[in-house]
């Protein structure tokens, strides 16, 4: 039986819709279930239109649900302020995108250090956090280049430094090898297995069902719901 102290994401009931004009909306999500407990690496699949993207961009706390409770390492998030869903976000979750969302005017270290900036933290703390967490995906020697002076797959381990840089428990995929030729992308993927290893919580979207096959786990989405 899972322990309360395992679950690292618990939603009940979340529902998600927007609006299309006076008096209606389009309903995304309709008051799905989900547990993932520390440590799992979780792909989220599904056609275009399933709500995936809407789960995870509520999962990473960049968007809320309008119905049902997230709990995000037991704090509810489901009605908090922006500010404090900034704060959370900031604390617990890093963020991994399908086409990098480097800043092309900041080299490597300014990118990854980004989001210690946005949270106060020193120069010189930031920039030995950066260094470290470029270590960690093996990019040490591009540390004053420029976005377009890195290949795609530096790119993307780049972003990864980026988003292990505040050492969140949670980390979230938006098809990271979606931009990639498979081989970089086999070399991502490589870099997520040891992430996990190490102990991240990985949740992971993706449309490829091989890239799918290599989390721990599985999860279909059809419709706005999950399905068995």
């Amino acid at each position: 039986m899972t322990k309360p102290s395992d679950v690292l994401i618990d939603m009940n009931g979340i529902k998600r819709s927007y609006a299309l004009g006076k008096d209606r909306h389009l309903p995304v999500l309709l008051g799905l279930d989900l547990q993932v407990e520390h440590g799992d690496f979780i792909a989220l699949m599904g056609p275009s239109g399933s709500g995936k993207s809407t789960l995870m961009n509520i999962i990473g706390c960049l968007d809320q649900s309008d119905g049902g409770q997230y709990l995000l390492q037991g704090r509810d998030v489901s009605s908090m302020s922006d500010r404090a869903l900034s704060h959370v976000r900031g604390q617990l979750v890093g963020f991994v995108f399908q086409f990098f969302n480097l800043i092309p005017q900041l080299n490597v270290r300014e990118n990854v250090a980004l989001p210690l900036f946005y949270q106060g933290v020193s120069k010189e703390k930031r920039e030995r956090l950066a260094e470290e967490s470029l270590e960690r995906v093996s990019l040490s020697h591009r540390i004053d280049h420029r976005p377009q002076q890195l290949s795609g797959g530096e790119m993307q381990r780049a972003a990864i430094a980026r988003s292990l840089i505040s050492k969140p428990p949670l980390l979230v995929a938006d098809e990271p090898t979606g931009n990639l030729d498979s081989r970089t992308g086999a070399t991502i993927m490589e870099l997520f297995h040891d992430l996990h290893k190490e102990g991240m919580t990985i949740v992971m979207v993706t449309h490829d069902a091989d890239v799918g096959k290599q989390a721990g786990r599985m999860i279909h989405m059809r419709d706005g719901r999950i399905t068995p």
